[in-house]
C-alpha cells in the first residue's frame, strides 16, 4: 500500500507547495490537525521554498493528505486517487470573535479519515516517517547513504573525478 501511496502522491515538497497554493483560497474550516505542531511548522517551512508567499498551515496539511480544490468551486475540495469530494460548507468555523465555538457546532474535517476506505491515503500514519514533517526537504536530495559505502576506484572513473 505504501509504494501505491507513494507513485500515486509522492511526498515530495515541490509537488505538495503546488496543490498547497491551490488550496489557499478555502474559507475557514474546523480542520482536525493529524500533524503536531513541530510537523506543521516543518511542513510551512519546507513548502515555502516552493511558493511566493508561506502557505496557509491548513492548506498545507489538506495538500499533504492528498486534497485539492474541485475545478468548479472553491467550496469543494477532492481527492485525487478515491476522488472524494467534500464540501467545505459543512466544515465552516463557527467560532466567536474570542475562539469560544459556538453551540450546534459542524463536523471537524479529517483530512485522512474523509478519504474512501480503499485509497491508499485513508492508512493512518503513513506520514508518520514523511521527510517534510521531519525537518527534511521531501526531495531526492534527502535519501541517506550509508557512511560505510567505500568508493571504488571505477566508481571515481565513472563519476569523472
Amino acid at each position: 500500500m505504501g509504494k501505491l501511496r507513494n507513485t500515486l502522491h509522492p511526498p515530495i515538497s515541490g509537488n505538495i507547495a503546488q496543490l498547497s497554493q491551490s488550496l489557499s483560497g478555502i474559507p475557514d474550516i474546523n480542520l482536525k490537525s493529524r500533524l503536531d505542531q513541530k510537523q506543521t511548522n516543518h511542513l510551512v517551512h519546507a513548502l515555502s521554498r516552493y511558493t511566493p508567499t508561506a502557505p496557509d498551515p491548513r492548506a498545507a496539511e489538506l495538500a499533504l493528505f492528498g486534497w485539492s480544490p474541485h475545478p468548479l468551486s472553491t467550496e469543494i475540495v477532492q481527492c485525487r486517487i478515491c476522488q472524494r469530494r467534500l464540501g467545505l460548507w459543512a466544515f465552516k468555523d463557527t467560532s466567536d470573535s474570542s475562539g469560544n465555538r459556538i453551540a450546534g457546532q459542524k463536523a471537524e474535517l479529517d483530512p485522512v479519515g474523509e478519504h474512501l476506505t480503499w485509497c491508499p491515503l485513508s492508512v493512518e500514519r503513513w506520514w508518520a516517517q514523511c521527510a517534510l514533517l521531519q525537518g527534511g526537504r521531501g526531495n531526492v536530495g534527502d535519501v541517506v547513504v550509508s557512511k560505510g559505502v567505500k568508493r571504488k576506484k571505477w566508481l571515481i572513473k565513472a563519476g569523472g573525478k
